[in-house]
């Protein structure tokens, strides 16, 4: 070990405190939560710091008796040391970076010394451990970091939180789903193999928080088209109706009993009934449920439902509503399902950019993949506490069921049922071990971890008294009698359906005024829809001239040696840049009611595009590859377009229709 380089413990640094100041100061103005995570984060002696040559720092972790460096061995300048590192796994046409861990920070602007730093629009930066954030903070300037807004921080974040955290984080920058395929990593080395576990699990959250939220928008144009459809044929629904945010709060402290129609939902029906008939606490069910519930002489106080498709209706007709089940759907459901339910209705919003379009206020909820799911968000918002989920299986019964007996549809359904055995997803069971499931239902389950740490994280105490199915992570996991003794005994009788019955009759319905409104915003989405067809057309004009260019590549009549390579990256970036301009992204209408339907194809293509340049040894060949599929992006969105057109179209003249209907 040089002179040089005496290493002293974290604790007694003695930053440079100026530096220390600038950081933390720049920190709390563009980061305010990150800011107030490293104030509360002691220094200790785990970690120490030498000083190269004119004062450059090296992050070393103490190893028993030893020191470990972070930074690059002794006698080599830590920060070209580190470039070098970050040099040698650059590569080209990443368009999302992420670090696996911060050290000192060298590796980070290592990255911003290169000269494919270019490519990438968007940087996530993990680090296990706050403190080594902290020390860096004390020891390098990291104010151009922190000021950047396509920079996104993890810092300090337990394994099991990290899924729902990546979750958030697409959600609120969804082209980072437009970057799946073109998304790499960066190690430090040394800080990556004392906490290897900890980053490869980043790496599989991360993956799986994108493959599900790209299922959570749907890979198939043609049934967010019959959403755009159904909302519009459900319009006079909507506007006759209070929605779900009458109810918002009414509940405060009051327990929630999300009634799933898994296998094991039966053997909890006793127990479900004498809360019940005491009045203990608010039953929400799925639509699927209300079968085995209303047998059992159970009467769920909000009944949900979400999908589009024509099944939906079996599970409601025959059922009487009468004046105390409240059916909360989300009016994306076929039309004939309101129809149907004779009872009282509460419109639930899905959080989807087309319901805010509408501006008839019934409450926005950002409701996963199953109304389960849906009746777990409504207790959040109604402010219950705790949230009890029973029958919330998610994987097989021991028979091989599907669902609970008594479910209209039956309880051996076989769209649940792999083809394959192959097929069969293993998931964490309730009692340990793992239990045989599918991937819908472990998306669901996914799905349950990003709510639960959303309302764990609001104060909420959430149970899964199940007793049965998968694990729920998040959840606290005990028997049904148990939670009733600890949280609905000392419950007094609630007037439940007193409550919600005032809560919507308090709503002020403006139902001719609202569909007015909205033929009149039809009829300027109408207009934007037209301007962005005649946009689509120019530029797929633009990239059929491009494509004239490279016939000669296409009819192996040249290689792509054959052609400038600047000449080719300009056209490769020309199209991207054409196409980007096609999308209105600051349009509201084009946001709400085009680019839902779209949106499917658009990910599949640019993810292809911005990787398929990788997936060559040639990146001229790559490049040129991915222009000669601009065409076939046209192809598939120009029709779809033209189709949202006669949606928007039929909608106004519908609107107009039911708003004649009032006097």
């Amino acid at each position: 070990m040089s002179i040089e380089e005496k290493i002293v413990t974290a604790d007694k640094i003695g930053y440079d405190q100026q530096i220390y100041k600038n950081n933390l100061k720049a920190l709390k103005q563009c980061r305010p939560d990150l800011a107030k995570l490293i104030e509360k984060t002691p220094l200790t002696n785990r970690y120490g710091i030498s000083l190269y040559e004119n004062n450059i720092p090296r992050l070393h972790l103490r190893d028993g008796d030893e020191w470990k460096s972070l930074s690059g061995p002794f006698g080599e300048n830590p920060v070209t040391y580190c470039e070098q590192e970050c040099f040698d796994q650059m590569k080209p046409y990443s368009r999302t970076m992420i670090f696996l861990g911060h050290g000192i920070g060298y590796h980070l602007a290592g990255f911003f010394n290169h000269p494919d730093k270019m490519e990438t629009s968007s940087i996530v930066v993990i680090e296990r451990d706050p403190e080594v954030l902290k020390i860096a903070i004390g020891c390098v300037d990291l104010i151009p970091y922190f000021a950047q807004k396509n920079i996104h921080y993890i810092v300090g974040i337990e394994s099991q939180e990290l899924y729902p955290l990546f979750w958030n984080l697409i959600m609120e920058f969804q082209w980072l789903m437009l970057q799946a395929r073109s998304t790499s990593y960066m190690i430090m080395p040394n800080l990556f193999s004392i906490a290897k576990d900890y980053y490869l699990g980043a790496v599989k959250a991360y993956n799986q928080a994108l493959t599900q939220t790209m299922v959570f928008f749907g890979n198939d144009p043609h049934d967010a088209l019959v959403g755009i459809e159904n909302m519009i044929l459900n319009l006079k629904h909507i506007a006759d109706n209070p929605g779900i945010n009458s109810c918002f709060n009414k509940f405060k402290s009051v327990p929630a009993i999300i009634a799933a129609t898994g296998p094991s939902l039966k053997k909890q029906l006793p127990l479900l009934k004498q809360v019940y008939d005491q009045g203990q606490a608010i039953i929400l069910a799925p639509e699927s449920s209300l079968g085995p519930l209303t047998s059992a002489g159970i009467r769920p106080h909000i009944v949900t439902s979400l999908e589009r498709v024509d099944n939906v209706l079996k599970l409601i007709e025959g059922f009487d509503f009468g004046d105390d089940m409240f059916f909360a759907a989300a009016p994306i459901v076929v039309p004939e399902v309101y129809e149907a339910c004779k009872g009282r209705k509460l419109i639930c919003y899905r959080g989807y950019k087309q319901f805010s379009w509408l501006q008839i206020d019934r409450g926005l909820l950002y409701i996963k993949g199953s109304a389960a799911n849906m009746g777990f968000n409504i207790a959040t918002t109604l402010g219950c506490d705790p949230i009890i989920l029973i029958g919330q299986d998610l994987a097989y019964g021991p028979g091989g069921q599907t669902h609970a007996e008594g479910m209209v549809l039956g309880h051996h359904q076989g769209i649940y049922v792999p083809k394959n055995r192959k097929d069969l997803v293993q998931l964490p069971g309730y009692y340990g071990g793992e239990v045989p499931s599918n991937a819908i239902w472990q998306l669901f389950l996914n799905h349950y971890k990003t709510d639960i740490y959303d309302a764990v994280k609001q104060g909420t105490t959430v149970i899964n008294a199940t007793e049965g199915g998968a694990y729920i992570e998040g959840a606290d996991h005990i028997p049904f009698q148990t939670a009733i003794e600890a949280h609905l005994a000392t419950q007094p009788h609630h007037e439940i359906v007193e409550i919600l019955t005032k809560a919507a009759d308090s709503a002020v319905l403006t139902p001719k005024d609202d569909l007015l409104r909205v033929a009149s915003r039809l009829e300027q989405a109408i207009a934007v829809t037209d301007a962005n067809l005649e946009a689509l057309t120019k530029a797929s004009d633009h990239a059929q001239e491009i494509l004239l260019k490279y016939k000669d590549y296409v009819y192996d009549n040249a290689t792509a040696e054959d052609y400038n390579p600047k000449e080719i990256f300009k056209d490769y970036r020309d199209l991207e840049i054409k196409r980007a301009a096609t999308r209105a992204m600051r349009d509201e209408h084009y946001v709400a009611l085009v680019l839902p339907i779209i949106q499917a194809p658009m990910i599949r293509f640019e993810s292809q595009y911005l990787n398929m340049p990788d997936a060559f040894d040639n990146p001229r060949e790559g490049q040129i590859n991915s222009i000669l599929t601009s065409d076939s992006y046209y192809d598939e969105v120009i029709p779809l377009v033209k189709m949202v057109r006669d949606t928007l179209a039929a909608g106004k003249e519908q609107a107009l229709q039911d708003a004649a209907s009032y006097t």
